[in-house]
């Protein structure tokens, strides 16, 4: 990575706070959860499959049946694991130059449940937790 010379400090000051919360979990309060993780995982599921799996793919690949019409491919949700705060505002206003477009009919709650079940597919802490439990990968 270049030297960051040219950057302005107020740049170098944003960056830098973006890396720092990278090692943080990122994890939602519980005074600010519409249901317990189990119903938000559940709810989450079916506006998934409702909303998300075209393109996404069934399992968070990034594979799903309309996947291959666009460029850039939608993401793999194995292989991400977005802050709550992110996926509810790409979800609240889609992502420019994509076709990831905003979802503005679904509910806080059902934002709020998509996104905890979006996380559970990140690859790595499956792989994590079958490690502890032992079960197989």
């Amino acid at each position: 990575m270049p030297a960051w010379h040219v950057s302005p400090e107020e740049d170098l000051r944003a960056v830098s706070a973006y890396a720092a919360q990278l090692g943080r979990t990122d994890q939602l309060p519980e005074t600010e959860r519409f249901a317990p993780p189990d119903a938000l995982q559940e709810a989450g599921r079916r506006v998934y499959a409702m909303h998300c799996a075209r393109c996404h793919g069934e399992r968070g690949a990034g594979d799903g049946k309309d996947a291959s019409r666009y460029l850039p491919s939608p993401p793999s949700f194995k292989g991400m694991r977005p802050s709550y705060a992110a996926a509810k505002r790409i979800i609240e206003g889609g992502v420019p130059g994509t076709a990831m477009a905003s979802w503005p009919l679904l509910t806080q709650p059902e934002i709020q449940a998509v996104t905890h079940y979006i996380r559970s597919l990140y690859a790595a802490d499956r792989q994590d937790s079958s490690k502890a439990t032992g079960a197989p990968q």
